[in-house]
């Protein structure tokens, strides 16, 4: 099972474990990963925040069951390879369009068991609008906030060194 540790402010922890497999990209998956349950809705700062694993976030039912879950934002963490990057990430802005929630993209930016990722981690706001992307591969914190008028500004900082 692939799972997502999550630390509370309060000290208490809690998991979410990835719930779909992606056989036909990855064969054999099902001898060494299972699937798991999920986990709760992270409640930060009053929004509701859903968490994916991989192709979870590919998923238009993980997709639903977060919208009926009451997420204010969908936040996956990926490997999502260059080859795939432009059709993946265009269906995640579609998401935080038609759903109305914000989506966080934490993409991985190496390599990563010989599978190529593209980086280019990324937050989209509620109306699908790009506010904040990495450029690329390597270690690239990005950053979205929020003003006192309810308006989304982003930065990217790199935070290591690129590939």
């Amino acid at each position: 099972m692939i799972e997502a540790l999550v630390f509370h402010p309060d000290g208490t922890q809690a998991l979410y474990s990835k719930q779909h497999l992606h056989l036909h990209l990855h064969p054999g998956e099902e001898s060494v990963i299972t699937a798991g349950t999920g986990g709760e809705t992270l409640t930060i700062d009053n929004r509701a925040i859903a968490l994916a694993i991989c192709v979870d976030a590919m998923q238009s039912s993980h997709r639903a069951n977060a919208c009926k879950a009451g997420a204010d934002i969908y936040a996956p963490g990926v490997l999502i390879s260059p080859a795939s990057y432009a059709a993946e990430s265009q269906q995640l802005a579609d998401y935080a369009k038609s759903d109305r929630m914000m989506v966080l993209l934490a993409n991985h930016g190496g390599s990563s068991g010989g599978w190529q990722c593209a980086g280019r981690s990324a937050i989209w706001s509620s109306s699908g609008e790009l506010i904040s992307a990495a450029k690329g591969q390597g270690q690239w914190l990005v950053i979205a906030q929020e003003n006192e008028l309810g308006e989304w500004t982003g930065k990217v900082i790199n935070a290591g060194f690129e590939i």
